[in-house]
């Protein structure tokens, strides 16, 4: 999948990749199997993974869009990944558009994606605000190494996005 040319000094030079296979925490991966894996579910009509972040602080993320009058929830195609992938395909965030962003000539326009808002997945359960100190402070702990707004205190690390990486933090 590497793509090399000769350079003028007859070296090789390495240019990309010819597939969408990236490397994240260690992993090399296909994005294009997880893709695969979320257009089964019954309520999306096409779906896309992407790497956002930098170096330590790359993601997975799935965009999908939903199949007419479907609506669907994070933890629903989390549970319909972790079936057939491993834990470490799983995208840690997941964002529904109505379409996919297009360019002038008609095409998916990539960059043009959003980035997950930091905003609580919709996880299928009631957020419920921390009670005590403790959990005040764990809250605020998830919120600042996930990027996400509110911590529920039934909500879980990893269907929040989280990963063994991340845990160190």
């Amino acid at each position: 999948g590497d793509l090399a040319r000769y350079t003028g000094a007859g070296e090789l030079e390495y240019v990309g990749r010819v597939d969408e296979q990236v490397k994240v925490r260690g992993y090399r991966i296909e994005l294009g199997e997880i893709e695969a894996v979320l257009q089964q579910h019954a309520g999306v009509r096409e779906a896309i993974v992407l790497v956002r972040g930098e170096a330590e602080q790359q993601q997975l993320v799935g965009y999908v869009v939903t199949a007419a009058g479907e609506t669907v929830t994070s933890s629903e195609l989390r549970a319909a990944l972790e079936q057939q992938l491993p834990e470490y395909m799983i995208p840690q965030a997941f964002v529904t558009l109505a379409q996919w962003p297009l360019t002038v000539n008609g095409k998916l326009d990539r960059k043009a994606l959003p980035e997950p808002d930091g905003s609580r997945p919709a996880l299928g359960r009631e957020y419920v605000a921390p009670r005590t100190a403790v959990e005040e402070v764990l809250a605020g702990i998830w919120s600042e190494v996930l990027g996400i707004e509110q911590i529920s205190i039934h909500d879980t690390f990893f269907q929040l996005g989280g990963d063994s990486i991340r845990s160190i933090q």
